[in-house]
């Protein structure tokens, strides 16, 4: 059971006879108050078969109070429903190093308050801002699959996961630019389309040399289809993504222990209505950390990481990214207090650019970020002598 209220105010003035802003614009104010109140219950029901098949059942079941109020614009809306969620989880043990899991999960999307309402006040008069009244829910199904299997005698391991994920009914931002440059947004259901997406990861770790280095190479693909709109057009957006790659790690040793990690892939975005944008790009990352282990119980830590994302139709400039921090550390204290002075971004090299693509959205941003700067820390291990009785 949960309670929540919040409140949003926006007072927006006109100038009166006098010359002073005193009268109340009730096209660009709002005084808003949202309260939710939920009360809900989870069942779950869990049985194992003599130790090689477990299954958990659970189900969470709630009832919704809302309520959206503003005075200035005589809103009060209100509505209460039912909300289910259900979750299913099958674990079977192969072996005592094999196991196979499948799950199903289910969840609904509610339109929020903002979505339905059809009075909404004007934050920019370029912008308008719809309400929907006949919105409906949507409803997501995830299905999930995962095999793994280890060595204890051979420190080797081996995953596979894959998952489906569909959206029915989905909620979508209808946007229609007109010739006067206005943008008239409204949230509508996309009822006889299903937005969908698929993964599939596996991965292997297995010793080489002499058990000197751990080697773990592993793949992914994964796939999406959903549908929005351009410009009040329905639009089709696909998405392909591929990647391999592998690391190398030493742990455990006297004078050098590393984590290095490779891995490159390629995306390719489509869209039915701009197919000129259609593209691929290329993706690759290294990263190391390295750490020496130094007389007097000093150690220090090293960092590296370069990345590298391609250039496409929309964006014709790759970005590349490479910093390296370094950590000094030194054990204190019969080695329960460590004392380190830390330094990020050592040739002030960190590039801010952040690149995404979702559906039919390309965008592109920096921000301005303080990328070089140190710091000193100290850390207690409290669970080094944790069980131990004092003489």
């Amino acid at each position: 059971m949960n309670t929540n209220i919040s409140k949003s105010l926006n007072n927006s003035s006109n100038i009166d006879e006098l010359g002073k802003y005193t009268k109340l614009d009730s096209l660009y104010s709002k005084n808003e108050e949202n309260r939710n109140f939920n009360q809900g219950a989870n069942i779950q029901i869990n049985y194992n078969l003599k130790d090689k098949i477990n299954v958990t059942i659970s189900n969470t079941i709630s009832y919704k109070n809302q309520k959206l109020i503003d005075t200035y614009r005589d809103i009060d809306l209100k509505r209460n429903f039912w909300d289910n969620n259900l979750n299913m989880n099958i674990n079977y043990k192969l072996t005592l190093n094999k196991n196979l899991m499948v799950s199903y999960s289910t969840s609904n999307k509610i339109p929020t308050f903002g979505q339905l309402q059809s009075l909404q006040p004007l934050t920019n008069p370029l912008f308008i801002q719809l309400g929907n009244p006949d919105l409906k829910k949507s409803t997501e199904n995830s299905y999930n699959f995962n095999f793994n299997s280890f060595s204890i005698l051979r420190s080797s391991s081996f995953n596979i996961n894959a998952g489906i994920s569909t959206t029915h009914n989905p909620i979508a931002n209808k946007r229609v630019l007109d010739t006067l440059g206005v943008t008239t947004s409204n949230y509508v259901n996309i009822s006889d389309k299903v937005n969908w997406s698929a993964r599939v990861y596996s991965g292997y770790s297995k010793p080489i040399f002499n058990n000197l280095l751990q080697f773990n190479p592993n793949a992914n693909l994964s796939y999406g289809n959903s549908y929005d709109f351009i410009n009040g057009e329905l639009n089709n957006s696909k998405n392909y993504n591929a990647s391999i790659g592998f690391g190398l790690n030493k742990q455990n040793s006297k004078v050098i222990d590393f984590n290095f990690f490779s891995n490159i892939g390629i995306d390719r975005q489509e869209t039915l209505l701009k197919p000129e944008l259609n593209n691929n790009s290329l993706r690759t990352n290294l990263n190391a950390d390295i750490k020496y282990f130094l007389p007097y119980k000093f150690d220090l830590v090293q960092v590296v990481n370069y990345g590298y994302t391609g250039k496409n139709k929309v964006f014709t400039k790759a970005i590349h990214q490479f910093y390296m921090n370094l950590e000094l550390n030194k054990k204190l204290m019969s080695n329960n207090l460590q004392l380190s002075l830390k330094a990020f971004d050592i040739f002030k090299t960190f590039n801010t650019i952040n690149r995404s693509f979702e559906s039919s959205n390309f965008s592109e941003s920096q921000q301005q970020l303080l990328t070089q700067y140190f710091m000193v820390g100290l850390k207690w291990d409290f669970k080094k002598n944790l069980g131990k009785k004092n003489d």
